[in-house]
C-alpha cells in the first residue's frame, strides 16, 4: 500500500461529535496517517499542507459531515468558492466569493480515479453515491486548496453523514475499502 494520509475534522456549529473524527480515530493501518483538523477556513490547510510535506503521501482522503445527507458522497470537484452564514470555529466569517481570486476556473476536478472507486464501493453494496457539491465552507475550501497547492498528489474529499444514517460501523468498514482501493 502506498503511503496515505486520512484527515477528519473536529466538531462544528454546536455537535458533539464528528462522524469524520470518529472514523479517523478507528483506523489504524500501517502506511495510513490519520489527522484531525480544525474546522478553520485557514488553520485546517495548513495543518494539513505541512503533514503532507513532511509525510509525502501518494494519496489523501479526506473526511467531512455532511449532516443533511443519508449516504457517502464522493466529491468529484472542489469549487472556488466560499460562502457561509455560519463562522468557522475560530469565529472566522468569510465573504461571499473565490478562495483564488486570480484563478478564473470556478472548479477543479479531483485526479483520483473516483468513478473507479464509486464502482468498486457500489459493487459492494455500499450506500455511497458520486456528488458534484462538495459545498462552500470549510470542507469544499480545504478540498481546493489542496487541489491547487499540491495537483500531482491523487486527492478526494468524501463526505460522510450522521451515524443514525449509516452506522459507524459501516462508515469505517467503507473507508477502510477506499484505503485499500488505494
Amino acid at each position: 500500500m502506498a503511503k496515505i494520509i486520512l484527515t477528519g475534522f473536529k466538531p462544528f456549529l454546536g455537535d458533539l461529535i464528528n462522524p469524520s473524527e470518529m472514523i479517523c480515530q478507528n483506523i489504524f493501518l500501517p502506511d495510513v496517517v490519520t489527522q484531525v483538523l480544525s474546522v478553520d477556513f485557514n488553520q485546517a490547510f495548513l495543518d494539513l499542507k505541512s503533514t503532507i510535506e513532511k509525510e509525502n503521501p501518494k494519496y489523501v482522503i479526506m473526511l467531512g459531515l455532511a449532516g443533511s445527507r443519508d449516504e457517502i458522497s464522493l466529491e468529484k470537484v472542489a469549487l472556488n468558492w466560499n460562502e457561509s452564514k455560519h463562522p468557522d470555529e475560530a469565529g472566522n466569517f468569510v465573504s461571499p466569493g473565490k478562495i483564488n481570486p486570480s484563478n478564473n476556473e470556478l472548479a477543479l476536478m479531483t485526479k483520483f480515479p473516483i468513478n473507479e472507486l464509486h464502482d468498486y464501493l457500489d459493487k459492494k453494496e455500499y450506500p455511497v453515491k458520486m456528488s458534484f457539491s462538495a459545498g462552500t465552507y470549510v470542507c469544499n475550501n480545504l478540498y481546493y486548496k489542496v487541489l491547487t497547492g499540491f495537483p500531482n498528489l491523487k486527492s478526494i474529499f468524501i463526505h460522510v453523514p450522521y451515524f443514525t444514517e449509516v452506522s459507524e460501523k459501516m462508515q469505517i468498514q467503507v473507508i477502510k475499502d477506499v484505503l485499500d482501493f488505494c
